[in-house]
């Protein structure tokens, strides 16, 4: 994720987490109703998640960028970065992430949307 060569992968992941932002917005325009809000939730949510990942593997790859110039525990390294303040809004993305997929399963949103399709 460093250097010049990942640079065209960083732009490409950033442009489809846009297009997820913009898919869960056209979501509550294009269907009615719970489940285009419970949809349109889980693909923020899930954009989200893939955000946090892409953030907390950008703060891995600085902790071990520092440590080969200035080798020091992983204790200072996690704390020279708030690396624990990442991991937990990384593993808090998840959670929500899970949630809102419960919700789409126990609430039938599949079923939901298809049926919307049908009418159409």
């Amino acid at each position: 994720m460093t250097g010049h060569s990942a640079q065209p992968y960083q732009v490409d992941f950033l442009k489809k987490c846009e297009e997820l932002k913009n898919l869960s917005e056209e979501l509550r325009l294009y269907f009615e109703g719970k489940a285009a809000e419970h949809y349109s939730s889980f693909v923020s949510a899930y954009e989200n998640a893939l955000f946090r990942m892409y953030q907390y593997q950008i703060i891995l790859c600085k902790m071990q960028e520092q440590n080969q110039k200035y080798p020091m525990t992983l204790e200072k390294a996690q704390n020279s970065f708030n690396e624990p303040e990442h991991r937990k809004n990384l593993f808090a993305s998840f959670d929500d992430l899970r949630e809102k997929y419960d919700i789409l399963v126990n609430e039938k949103a599949d079923y939901k949307i298809k049926k919307q399709l049908k009418l159409k």
